[in-house]
Formats: C-alpha cells, sequence, structure tokens
C-alpha cells in the first residue's frame, strides 16, 4: 500500500477505482481529487483536538454524500476521525480540508484492500477440488428448477427469454427475428424473468437464497469448462440442451433476477428524496506562492450542495399489518402506471416504520398510477396514486396508511369445457372497478391485471400470491391460455385461508377471419383490427365502445392483430361469453364489434359480428374514403315556430340556422354523430344520430323558451336543505344554498320535473319524496318539501359463531333500510367492519336488515328497528355453520342420458330477502365431468352433470336455516327430492330420476 510521509504528494484519486457502494458510479470522490503540492507540516498532534470534534456532523454528512450505504458512511466517517486524532496536521490548510483529506485516503485504501482481498481468495480457491455428491445434486436441481420455470413460461414470454439467454441474441436481434419493436422485448424480457423469480422465490418458500446460491454456483462451474460444454451441447438432443441450459440461463439471468443492489432502468433512487443538507469543503488553492499567515492560507469554498429540489413525482405512504398495526419493514413496494412498460416502474423499500417514499416521473398524461404491493406472504394490495398534473413543482401525493392483510391462497386446476386439464395458462388478476360501461354486472375486467402465476401442464396451479377482498377485482379471476380465456368467482377473505379446490374452466371458442378491402377494392394490408367482446366481464354489453380488451399483452393480443398482405386477418380463439339470465338476451355472449383502423382513412363504423361456437366466422370490412356526411338540422321552439340564428354543433362543425329554422353541416363519417343546438332564450337541446353508410342525415331539434326560477328546498320540519342538486330532464340546473334556497337562471317554459338529489347519491336520511315534482316557472317562486328521515344513530353488530360465539369475518354486507311504500330494502347504508364487528353510523330511523356472508361460508340476515333518540346500540349476529350434502342420482331401469341439469333451490322465499346474500350453497364440481352455469352474478347456479361418468354430486356451504328443494332436468326425465340438514353436518342424498309423464291430446 503507498503510504505518505510529510512533504509527499498524495496519489491523484482520480486513478483510483471506487467500489458501487463508495458511490464510484457517481464519480462524487473525483470532485475532491486535486492534485496536492508539497506544503508544511509539522510532527504531533493537532494544536486543538476539540475543534475535530466539533466537525464530526460535518464529516458524517460528507461520508453519506460519498458512500451509497449509510452504515458504511458512519463507519468511515468514525474511521477518518479517529485517524484525524493520531495523525500529523498540517498549518497550512484549513480542519475540514484535511479531514476531507484523510476520509478519501481511507475510502481508497479501504477500496484497494478489498480488492486485493478478493484476488486472494480467488488465488487460494481450489477449483480441481471435487464437490460433493449432495452438492452435485443441489445444483442439477437448481438447473432443472430453472429450466422447468423457463419451459413453463406462457407465450411470448417464454420465446424471448430463451433467445435472449440461449441463443444470445440481443433485444433489437430478437425484435428483427420476431417482427416485433425492441421496446417490446425488453418489456417481455422484464416480464418474463419477473415471472421466473416469482416462480423460484415461490417454490423454495420465499427465501431467494435457497435456490440463487447454488444457481451461481452452477453457472460459475459451467463456465469454467465452456469451450468443452459448447462441444457436448452440439450433441445433445433439444431436451437435454433444455435442462443443461439452466445453467448458462442462470449464470446469464442471475444478475437479473436476484441482485437488489441493482437498480431497475429509469429508477429514481430514494435516497435522492432526502438529501442532507449543503456541506462546505475547504481546499487549497493550487499555486499559490505567498501565503501571509501560514495557519491561515487562503482557500475556495467547494460546495457540495443538496440536489435541485425534485420535480417529479413523490409518493409516499406507510405499511402496516391490518390484524396487528405494527408497522411493515423490509417489504418492496413500486410504482406502477397503467398500460405497464409505458414508463418504468420505480421500486422503493418500506423503512423500519413501515413507511416509503417512491420518486418517479412527472405524471403529465391522465394514466392511471398505483402503489404496488406484491408479496408472497401478504395479499396483494393496490393502491391509486394519481397527482394533481397541472401542480407546479413535486407531485406529492400520500397515500396513507396501506394495510395488508394475509388474504386467501387460492389454488385448483385450470380445464378446458370438457373438463381436460389445460397446460400453460397464466392466472391474471384484474385491477379495475367492476360494472365499466353500466351494464350488468363486471365488465372489461382484463383492462388492467396482476400476473399471479401459471398453470402446470396438468393444468394444476396455486397462486404466488394470496387475494384480499376488493371491488377492483370484481371477486373475478382468469386463466388465460393458449387456446382460450376463462373466468370463476372467488371469495378471498381477510384472514389467511387456503382454497385447494378452485375449478377455473376456459370458455367454449369460435374463430375469426377478417377480410379488409380499401375503398379502391384492394386488400388492406398492415390494417389494425380489434374485436370487441359485447358481453362481461371481458367486454361491455354497450355497443359503440372502443377500448382495448386487455393492456397485458398476453390476453390483449389474441383480441387484436394486423392484416397479412392479402388483407386478411385470423383471430383463432376468441372466448364465447356466458349467457346473461337478467336481460335474457342469449345472443349476447357470441356478440363482438370490429374495430379497424388504416392510416390515411377516417374513423371507420364498427361492424358487428356474431360467433360460433367450434367454427371460424367470415366477415369482410368495406373501408370507407375520407368523405363527408351532410346534417341538416330544423330548430324549432316549444310552438312550433322556427328559431333563426340558433348555433348549431356537430362534431368540429358549427352552423347558424336561417331564417326557416334550417342550418346544414358537413362533417367526417362517425358511427354516432351529436347535434347541439342553443339559442339566446330558449333550453339547450341535443340529438343523436347513427347514418351508417349514408351520405345524408337530417334531424329535428325543438328548444323550449326559458325563464327564471327561483325557490327552497326544506324538509317536513321547514327546515333547509343544503347541498342539494337540481335536475331538470337530467341535465343539472343548480343547487341549495346553507339555507335550502336556489336560483335557475334558465328554466324550461311550461309543466317540467325538477327532480331534488343529494350530492352523494342516495342517501337514505332522505326518503325521496317531494312535493309538488312538477314546477311551471310561470307560476312564480316555489317551496319544495323534501321528506327527511329523522334520527342519528350508531349502532354496532358483531358476527359470531352460533355454537362457538367466537368472530366471523364479514365477506361481503349489506345494510338496507324498508321502504314501506314498496315493502322491500333497497336504500343502503355505508358500513365499516373491523374483526368481525360491522358498524353504521349517523342512521335515520326506520326498519334496517343487515345481509351478511362470511370468508368461511355462514350467511345470514339480521332485521332491527332504529328510533329516533334512541341511543348507540350493540346487536349481535349470530350464524349458523353451514352443511355439506353428498348426493347421488338414481336411474334404476331408465336409459341413462348423456346430459342432466340439477337444480337446487329454498323451499320457502324471502320476499324481502337481497338475492346475494342467501343461496342454498355452493356447487363443487368435478373437473373432469361436471359444470357450474348461470352463477355469473355469485348465485349458486345449475350443475350440468354427465351421469353415465359420474352420477354424484357435492354441494358446500349449504344453508341450514330452510329445507331446499333439488330437481333434476333432461330430455325425457324428471327428479325431486327435498333436504333441511343441521348446522355444520354431512348429509347423503339419494334423487330417484324418473320418465317424464307424458299428456295426450
Amino acid at each position: 500500500m503507498h503510504s505518505l510521509h510529510p512533504g509527499d504528494e498524495a496519489p491523484p484519486l482520480a486513478a483510483v477505482p471506487i467500489p458501487a457502494e463508495f458511490g464510484g458510479h457517481h464519480g462524487i470522490l473525483n470532485h475532491f481529487a486535486t492534485p496536492r503540492r508539497p506544503d508544511h507540516r509539522v510532527n504531533g498532534h493537532p494544536d486543538n483536538p476539540e475543534a475535530l470534534l466539533r466537525e464530526r456532523a460535518w464529516l458524517g454528512a460528507l461520508a453519506r454524500q460519498l458512500v451509497r450505504r449509510g452504515e458504511l458512511a458512519d463507519e468511515a466517517a468514525h474511521d477518518a476521525l479517529s485517524a484525524a486524532v493520531t495523525q500529523p496536521g498540517p498549518r497550512s490548510a484549513g480542519v475540514r480540508g484535511w479531514l476531507a483529506a484523510i476520509l478519501k485516503r481511507q475510502l481508497a485504501g479501504r477500496r484497494r484492500a478489498d480488492h486485493r482481498r478478493l484476488l486472494r481468495e480467488h488465488l487460494a480457491a481450489r477449483p480441481e477440488a471435487e464437490p460433493s455428491v449432495a452438492s452435485t445434486v443441489v445444483r442439477f436441481e437448481a438447473q432443472r428448477a430453472v429450466a422447468d420455470a423457463v419451459l413453463a413460461l406462457g407465450e411470448p414470454y417464454r420465446t424471448a427469454v430463451l433467445l435472449r439467454f440461449w441463443d444470445g441474441l440481443s433485444p433489437g436481434a430478437i425484435g428483427r427475428q420476431l417482427g416485433v419493436p425492441v421496446e417490446t422485448v425488453r418489456t417481455r424480457l422484464k416480464r418474463g424473468l419477473g415471472m421466473l423469480r416469482e416462480r423460484l422465490d415461490h417454490e423454495h418458500g420465499g427465501d431467494r437464497q435457497a435456490w440463487l446460491v447454488p444457481v451461481w454456483l452452477a453457472g460459475r462451474r459451467a463456465g469454467s469448462a465452456m469451450a468443452y460444454w459448447w462441444m457436448g451441447v452440439l450433441l445433445m438432443t433439444t431436451m437435454q440442451k433444455l435442462l443443461v441450459g439452466g445453467v448458462v440461463l442462470a449464470a446469464a439471468a442471475v444478475l437479473w433476477l436476484s441482485m437488489p443492489w441493482l437498480a431497475p432502468s429509469g429508477q429514481v433512487p430514494v435516497a435522492a428524496v432526502h438529501e442532507p443538507a449543503s456541506v462546505a469543503v475547504q481546499q487549497r488553492i493550487a499555486g499559490d506562492a505567498a501565503v501571509a499567515d501560514e495557519s491561515e492560507a487562503r482557500i475556495d469554498r467547494v460546495v457540495v450542495a443538496a440536489a435541485t429540489p425534485p420535480t417529479g413525482l413523490l409518493v409516499k405512504g406507510r405499511l402496516v399489518d391490518d390484524e396487528t398495526d405494527a408497522p411493515l419493514a423490509g417489504l418492496p413496494v413500486r410504482l406502477v402506471r397503467w398500460p405497464r412498460g409505458v414508463e418504468p416502474e420505480v421500486e422503493a423499500v418500506s423503512a423500519a416504520d413501515g413507511e416509503f417514499v417512491l420518486a418517479g416521473p412527472r405524471a403529465t398524461e391522465p394514466a392511471p398510477r398505483e402503489v404496488l404491493v406484491q408479496v408472497p406472504e401478504y395479499a396483494l394490495a393496490l393502491v391509486h396514486a394519481n397527482p394533481a398534473r397541472e401542480a407546479e413543482g413535486a407531485q406529492e401525493v400520500d397515500v396513507g396508511a396501506i394495510r395488508l392483510v394475509r388474504g386467501t391462497l387460492f389454488s385448483g386446476q385450470v380445464v378446458d369445457p370438457d373438463g381436460r386439464g389445460v397446460p400453460g395458462a397464466q392466472l391474471l388478476l384484474p385491477m379495475v372497478s367492476s360494472g365499466y360501461g353500466g351494464g350488468w354486472g363486471p365488465q372489461n375486467m382484463l383492462e388492467r391485471s396482476v400476473h399471479l402465476g401459471a398453470g402446470e401442464p396438468d393444468g394444476r396451479f396455486r397462486l404466488l400470491h394470496p387475494v384480499a377482498p376488493g371491488i377492483d377485482h370484481g371477486n373475478l379471476l382468469f386463466a388465460v391460455a393458449p387456446h382460450g380465456i376463462g373466468w370463476c368467482r372467488i371469495e378471498p377473505s381477510k384472514q389467511r385461508r387456503d382454497v385447494t379446490d378452485l375449478v377455473l374452466r376456459l370458455r367454449p371458442a369460435g374463430a375469426l377471419r377478417v377480410a379488409v378491402v380499401m375503398p379502391d377494392g384492394q386488400p388492406a394490408a398492415g390494417v389494425m383490427v380489434r374485436a370487441m367482446p359485447r358481453f362481461g366481464p371481458i367486454g361491455i354489453d354497450k355497443d359503440g365502445w372502443r377500448l382495448e380488451v386487455a393492456a397485458d399483452e398476453l390476453a390483449g393480443e389474441r383480441f387484436r392483430g394486423r392484416t397479412d398482405e392479402r388483407g386478411e386477418l385470423q383471430l383463432p380463439h376468441l372466448p364465447i361469453g356466458e349467457p346473461n339470465l337478467l336481460l335474457d338476451r342469449r345472443a349476447d355472449q357470441r356478440r363482438y364489434e370490429l374495430w379497424v383502423e388504416a392510416d390515411g382513412l377516417p374513423e371507420q363504423p364498427l361492424t358487428p359480428v356474431e360467433l360460433q361456437p367450434g367454427a371460424e366466422t367470415r366477415v369482410a370490412v368495406h373501408l370507407l374514403a375520407s368523405r363527408q356526411i351532410v346534417v341538416t338540422a330544423l330548430v324549432r321552439d316549444d310552438l312550433g315556430a322556427p328559431i333563426a340564428d340558433a348555433v348549431v354543433t356537430c362534431l368540429a362543425a358549427v352552423a347558424r340556422t336561417d331564417a326557416s329554422g334550417q342550418a346544414t353541416l358537413s362533417v367526417e363519417p362517425r358511427p354516432e354523430l351529436g347535434v347541439w343546438a342553443s339559442r339566446a332564450g330558449h333550453w339547450r337541446q341535443h340529438e343523436s344520430i347513427e347514418p351508417g353508410t349514408a351520405s345524408a342525415a337530417g334531424v329535428t331539434l325543438v328548444l323550449p323558451r326559458v325563464r327564471p326560477l327561483e325557490g327552497r328546498v326544506v324538509d317536513q320540519r321547514g327546515v333547509g336543505a343544503a347541498g342539494m342538486s337540481l335536475f331538470v330532464e337530467q341535465r343539472k340546473v343548480g343547487s341549495t344554498d346553507a339555507e335550502g334556497r336556489f336560483h335557475i337562471g334558465e328554466f324550461p317554459l311550461g309543466p317540467r320535473r325538477l327532480i331534488v338529489a343529494t350530492a352523494a347519491g342516495m342517501d337514505p336520511q332522505w326518503i325521496g319524496e317531494q312535493a309538488p315534482e312538477t314546477v311551471d316557472a310561470e307560476a312564480g317562486p316555489v317551496t319544495i318539501v323534501l321528506q327527511r328521515r329523522l334520527g342519528s344513530v350508531d349502532v354496532r353488530v358483531a358476527v359470531v359463531d352460533a355454537a362457538t360465539g367466537s368472530a366471523l369475518e364479514p365477506l361481503q354486507s349489506r345494510l338496507s333500510l324498508r321502504n314501506e311504500k314498496h315493502g322491500d330494502y333497497f336504500l343502503t347504508k355505508q358500513v365499516e367492519t373491523e374483526r368481525g364487528v360491522i358498524t353504521a353510523k349517523g342512521m335515520p330511523a326506520g326498519r334496517w336488515r343487515l345481509d351478511v356472508v362470511t370468508a368461511t361460508g355462514p350467511r345470514g340476515s339480521l332485521v332491527f328497528d332504529v328510533t329516533e333518540g334512541q341511543p348507540a346500540t350493540d346487536l349481535r349476529l349470530e350464524l349458523q355453520a353451514p352443511g355439506t350434502i353428498l348426493g347421488r342420482l338414481q336411474f334404476g331401469s331408465l336409459t341413462v342420458p348423456a346430459n342432466v341439469t340439477l337444480h337446487v333451490a329454498h323451499a320457502t322465499l324471502d320476499a324481502t330477502a337481497f338475492v346475494q346474500f342467501r343461496y342454498p350453497g355452493s356447487w363443487r364440481p368435478c373437473a373432469e365431468t361436471q359444470t357450474v352455469t348461470g352463477n355469473e352474478f355469485g348465485g349458486t347456479g345449475q350443475l350440468r352433470m354427465q351421469p353415465l361418468r359420474n352420477a354424484s354430486f357435492r354441494l358446500d356451504a349449504v344453508d341450514p336455516t330452510d329445507e331446499l328443494v333439488f330437481r333434476v332436468l333432461g330430455e325425457g326425465i324428471t327428479g325431486e327430492a327435498t333436504l333441511r340438514i343441521e348446522p355444520g353436518q354431512t348429509r347423503e342424498l339419494s334423487i330417484e330420476v324418473r320418465a317424464k309423464a307424458t299428456t295426450g291430446r
């Protein structure tokens, strides 16, 4: 090691390689590496040792700027200060400059010592030593595990990983070979390696070292004989290549998969958010020959300033265990943007107090950003973190406490419509709110999703992460296989629970072949075609929506593609939906619309198409050239007189009506056109038209005359109703002030229905009945009396097991108020649930009903009354444990049919029950021979059976509060049986099937 003596020059630090943990990547040390010239030194201690101690904080701040890891920084500062006390001190430099020089020398010396130690260890290693048999087996098992994990990857990730690490191709070369952009290749590699890491972590119980160390050793040992290895590869079979390829694959990918100290590309280090205060470092001026006083040399003040205040996106929060309220430290947290891959993901790790800070690029577009916590021991958590884009400077979002729950870990099997296991299925959990599109049930649920694992060759799977209750996933789990898509309902819980018998069945599929023709009759090559399903939960049941089915490439690519040189595109595996029982429109499950986009041509009308299960449907799309549609608008008032000089708009076109009230506009074609007309002193109106392929369209708009209207909204006691919204023809026209008064500047003449509604929607404090409902502005000011429910009572309901008294965890709950006029419960009240206790605050007087379904299966209802002035009340809902029915169909001498349907229902129906919370039980189908249908809204559904192969059935979570009626339906047969079970009981049931009675004419 180079030693310094008085009068010697220090070696320039710019020539010394600095390790990463000491800031070598940033070159911070080189900022201070100014060559020294000889200076005057004296032996002995500094004149004032206390001066060194006063610089302790300054030295620590400087060390933290030079060293990445906090514990190493504190250690380096302590060692430098200790050395300064015992070393000779200079007379011609300030104390801080001298301490900075000592710190730099020690950091450089530590780096050289570490390098020499590693070199000695490498030279002392004995590669010729024979490994033990056990270690050899461990390395081989690690290789095989990696190879199996790669083979289990779904496309297109498996191909991307093999081309990158097996064939050694660059991302650019892979993109050229596959015909996709290089960014798509990088995205596939990133996601594929992430899937590998998750799978291997899960198989080793979350202990990454359990598979990382053997894989690294295997790759290192293989690299020592690489020439012989490549020679052997040329003689191996494909399967042997894949098995042995795990060595090189692991060695090449180990840095990608497992190095926690390597930040992802584009990541902003969390440390950049918390910079230390500015530090001033005193240094000698090079070339200064004349010094007036050796003890007070002229110095330059070099400022190591804090980083410029960040102007990006800062997301803060805290991780907390939901059961214990304890902070969770050391858990990875990610900031993601949908669609994934558009922006680099930002990662951080929660601190000892559970807090985390994510620093990402500034949000300039309204793309959703969420905080994602995905660890094996807790259920996946996703919290919205959308900033205000107009904010200046840093966009700060505080998501507060993210409470992580243990959740339910699901496992089971993915099967095809015939019950056979499906290999290579990817399991996806949706991350969007259900009901998108305003239809019946969950819709467009694959728009955003999170990958939770992959199926085995026999279709069996186990999710990598538990699932917690939530409205975003709509209690749905999806499987995307090479030849189909399927989904099923799940009932996750907050508490840790294992469900091992989940059956996820793929939907029947149909093929679609689209031929696209240009306006001149030539094939349209390279045109983007998207197939938009018009059924839930993967599509939207309303026509005209143009929205991607799935942002995830794995699911989304099967719904879109580009035409070939012949102008054709085949989409071979489009799923058929489930029939919507509420709408009773069976054709909806096969309905699609084609969205075609061609460069240089206007937006094309959507083309409807209906798929046929198991068959190929052909459709031709003729593109429309750039053209104009002539829209003629006739504008009249409420008396039928033409309105001149009215403004008529359609898309970007604007025109004014002539003396006859007519206006003509020329616009580009659209599947649907909205035409608006307005005129001072008249009520603005709007009409929609669908021109289709016509070149002209007409519309008549009637604009009623208007005048001001004033009034007041009060309750039955005369108290003003503040914050009410007023609507006429679904258009908001005003709101009430603190005293319930309102002023509407333009109210259409004639009797009009004026609707008074609360700003938050359905508030059970307001009955919704008002008098009067119809208002005429010509009659003058009006007072509207809105009926209010009186009382404000807090109610707590403990949900417990009827036999043991132990608390049960409510999975779903609905608290509804009875409407005496209609005789049912429909106005809902928001509740809070914690540790088996449901709390509702500020409840008005009336009869209430609480419906509950718990994580372990019990369901039940509690009806209670709330009176005005009643004190806070504690109630108790005791639920009986559900039972199990094991049944079998007996056909006797009848010919056993190929298929039958088994229904089950309560013997007595509760007219006031909310259907979602009272079910006879839950079918547990045999994957090979049985299917549950008609349960897309969470009901029990019907069991489709193949009695020739299996005549047995099982009903779990059976309701013990009522008799159940079983009915068997099939061609020429019928059967019925009634049974009631005790709580927690298992009963056997035999249903005798007989021939249907025939009636003659």
